[in-house]
C-alpha cells in the first residue's frame, strides 16, 4: 500500500540548512531586434577606414557639378553673415606691398612730357580740319548733280509710274478671213416615238362687282325728355299712377341691320346675291 503524500512538504522547511546551496537565477533569454524602427540607442560610430570610397561622377553630371561649384564661389556671401577678419578694414584695391612702378613705366604708360600731348593734340586738329574739308566737297558735288523739278512734274511722274493709274486698253485682234461660226448642237440620243401634247392651264381672273350705295346715319333721339315710359317720373308713389308702364314711344329697330335702322335706303337698289 502506497503512503499518502504529506502536504506540509509543499510548504518548505523552516529550519535552514547552511550546507544546502540556494538555486541559481534561471537565465533571462533576450531575442534578437530585427525591426526596422527606430529605437532610443545611438547608432554605432562609422569607421572611415571601412568605409567604401564614393565613386566620382563622370561625363554630364560631373560637368553641372563643377559648373555649380564655380558659380558658387564666385557668389557673394549674404550680409548676415560675419566676415572672418572683423579687423580688416575694406577700402579700395591698393597695394600693400609697398612695391611702386618704376619711373621707366609710368613714363611709357602715362607719356613722357607735355610737349608729346601738344603735339598729339595739334595732330588731332589737322585730321579734323581734313575731314570737314573732305564732307564739304562731297556736299557740292550731291548738291550739283541732284536734278530740281516742280511738284507738278513730281506728281505726274508718280502717276505716270504707279500701274493701277493705267487705263486698260482694249486688245486689238486682226480680223479673221474665211472664218466660220461653229453652234453646238444638242445631241438626240433616244428619238420619242410619240410627241406629248401640252396643254395651257387658264389663268383665273377676278371678277369686281361695281355698285352704288348710300349710308346715311340716322339721328339719335335726345336723352332726358320726360315722356319715359308713358308718364312722368315726377308723379307720386301712393297713387294710382303705375310705375313701369310700357311706354306707347315708337317701336325699338334692330341695330345689327342697317336697312331697318335707316328708313332712308331702299332695298331695291341693293344688290342681289343670286
Amino acid at each position: 500500500m502506497a503512503s499518502a503524500p504529506n502536504p506540509f512538504d509543499l510548504l518548505g522547511n523552516d529550519v535552514e540548512d547552511p550546507n544546502v546551496l540556494p538555486p541559481k537565477a534561471p537565465r533571462e533569454i533576450v531575442k534578437a531586434n530585427t525591426s526596422s524602427k527606430k529605437q532610443d540607442v545611438p547608432p554605432p560610430s562609422a569607421d572611415p577606414s571601412r568605409a567604401r570610397p564614393r565613386p566620382k561622377l563622370t561625363g554630364n553630371e560631373a560637368a553641372i557639378r563643377e559648373k555649380t561649384r564655380e558659380r558658387n564661389k564666385h557668389r557673394d556671401p549674404p550680409l548676415d553673415t560675419k566676415p572672418k577678419h572683423p579687423k580688416a578694414k575694406y577700402s579700395d584695391r591698393q597695394s600693400r606691398s609697398a612695391r611702386t612702378d618704376s619711373h621707366k613705366k609710368e613714363v611709357q604708360g602715362w607719356g613722357d612730357n607735355a610737349k608729346r600731348e601738344m603735339e598729339a593734340e595739334e595732330e588731332g586738329e589737322r585730321d579734323a580740319k581734313a575731314q570737314e574739308a573732305a564732307d564739304a566737297e562731297v556736299d557740292e558735288k550731291t548738291q550739283n548733280t541732284q536734278a530740281k523739278m516742280t511738284l507738278q512734274d513730281y506728281l505726274n511722274e508718280v502717276s505716270s509710274s504707279n500701274p493701277l493709274n493705267k487705263k486698260a486698253e482694249a486688245k486689238k485682234v486682226a480680223p479673221l478671213e474665211d472664218a466660220q461660226l461653229y453652234v453646238k448642237e444638242d445631241e438626240v440620243l433616244v428619238e420619242p416615238t410619240k410627241v406629248k401634247n401640252v396643254k395651257g392651264k387658264q389663268l383665273k381672273s377676278k371678277e369686281y362687282l361695281e355698285f352704288d350705295a348710300k349710308f346715311v346715319d340716322s339721328g339719335r333721339p335726345g336723352r332726358g325728355n320726360g315722356n319715359r315710359g308713358g308718364f312722368s317720373r315726377g308723379g307720386g308713389r301712393g297713387g294710382n299712377s303705375s310705375r313701369g308702364a310700357r311706354s306707347s314711344g315708337p317701336k325699338k329697330v334692330n341695330d345689327s341691320n342697317p336697312v331697318q335702322k335707316n328708313a332712308n335706303i331702299d332695298p331695291k337698289n341693293l344688290p342681289s346675291l343670286s
